[in-house]
């Protein structure tokens, strides 16, 4: 065993140990997302949450709330954490965290099921609630859901790099409830099937929790990555 992989295996020990509740949370709400694949059939959670809240100033809701969970989204938080003056370790996990998701999203999409089609062009046609025009989204390439493994990445970026103590539980909580919404979202939109978001936020929140831990032990000795973007500019700037 060389050793970076004996230094990733102790650094998931102790983020198992440091972020428990965040992980307890996280594995409790996938187990409980497995009952619907129990008690409804294919289609049936879509079909009920689209026809009662994809209309109106829900389904309007819908639309912005499911940009939380876009690369622009992902971007905006990146460029919060570079403006708070994060280290360049914790910016180099969020950037990894979305070339990892990104890289099993799109495998997934274009590779293993390019034909999966969208609830939109499977729901009966006197059913679908058309908030955006229906072209704003592909015929298939429906599994994963992009926008949800997105969403739940930057819920895991933002828990298992945050550090204080102080309202940590509400941090958690908050984190994966707004992860939750997108997935919400998404399925009142009738852009994805239940499998679909299921599917993206396991993705995105293991994502997270991989690059996480490959990262926070990638040269532990080194004092630029624990150094802020500003600092590092001052320090080649200066005369």
């Amino acid at each position: 065993m060389s050793r970076y992989t004996a230094r990733c295996s102790i650094s998931l020990t102790e983020t198992l140990k440091e972020k428990k509740f965040f992980l307890a949370c996280y594995a409790v709400l996938l187990a409980a997302g497995i009952l619907p694949f129990v008690v409804w059939r294919h289609g049936d959670v879509v079909l009920y949450v689209h026809t009662h809240c994809g209309a109106g100033h829900m389904g309007r809701l819908s639309v912005w709330t499911s940009m939380l969970g876009s690369k622009y989204g992902y971007a905006l938080l990146l460029m919060v954490y570079a403006v708070r003056q994060a280290s360049v370790r914790t910016l180099f996990i969020g950037g990894g965290t979305f070339l990892v998701l990104s890289g099993v999203v799109q495998c997934l999409k274009r590779l293993v099921f390019p034909y999966a089609v969208r609830p939109l062009y499977w729901l009966p046609a006197d059913l679908i609630h058309l908030i955006e025009p229906r072209g704003s989204c592909e015929h298939y390439l429906s599994f994963p859901s992009g926008h949800t493994a997105i969403a739940f990445a930057m819920a895991g970026f933002v828990c298992l790099t945050y550090r204080s103590q102080r309202m940590a539980t509400l941090v958690y909580v908050s984190a994966l409830l707004a992860a939750s919404s997108v997935a919400f979202a998404r399925l009142c939109l009738g852009y994805h099937f239940y499998r679909d978001v299921y599917a993206g936020a396991c993705v995105g929140g293991v994502s997270a929790l991989l690059t996480y831990v490959m990262l926070h032990c990638w040269q532990p000795q080194a004092h630029w990555m624990t150094q802020s973007l500003e600092q590092h500019w001052k320090r080649r700037c200066r005369p």
